[in-house]
């Protein structure tokens, strides 16, 4: 229970307080389908059916998380983060902020998904498919699409680490304007 409690706490502050919850996903007021014809968050239009399907028959499928409600991104995120099995090796698009980090391995970018409130991110490190050119990796903060082949390294029993490699960054606005 300790070790869950210290992971879900480790998720917050992330990024900077200031950085708008709205965005990423649907609010919740939105979230009447009836509502959703033509509705667009930072460029990606949002609807019912989802901009990926599953291809049938070579066992690959896509998962588009970007027209889900903010709290059922951050949910899904957060499954996908602690129950990645299900998802591993299918294509996932989503949005979320961008986040860079030096480690003691090297550079690591994210896509951070908030909850409701902005106090708390779901992550998922994004593994450029290429090296990227140093001005095409967006600033922190700054809203992005990202697809990638979802991934995850099992460092114990109860803990994951996922990420989406062969990621490509569609598009990308400043969230913080």
């Amino acid at each position: 229970m300790l070790l869950l409690l210290l992971a879900v706490l480790a998720s917050c502050g992330h990024l900077p307080p200031d950085l708008p919850a709205e965005g990423i996903g649907r609010e919740q007021a939105e979230a009447d389908p009836a509502q959703q014809t033509g509705h667009e968050i930072f460029g990606v239009s949002v609807t019912d059916e989802p901009a990926f399907e599953a291809v049938p028959g070579d066992g690959s499928e896509e998962i588009d998380l970007t027209g889900l409600s903010t709290m059922a991104l951050y949910s899904k995120v957060g499954n996908m983060n602690f129950h990645p099995e299900p998802y591993a090796g299918k294509t996932v698009r989503m949005a979320g902020y961008f986040k860079t980090e030096q480690t003691r391995f090297g550079i690591r970018y994210s896509c951070c998904v908030p909850d409701t409130a902005g106090c708390c991110f779901e992550s998922v490190e994004i593994r450029y498919a290429e090296s990227p050119a140093p001005d095409s990796i967006p600033e922190d903060g700054t809203v992005v699409t990202v697809s990638g082949r979802f991934g995850f390294d099992q460092v114990n029993e109860y803990l994951y680490y996922t990420f989406l490699a062969d990621a490509v960054i569609e598009k990308g606005d400043s969230g913080s304007s």
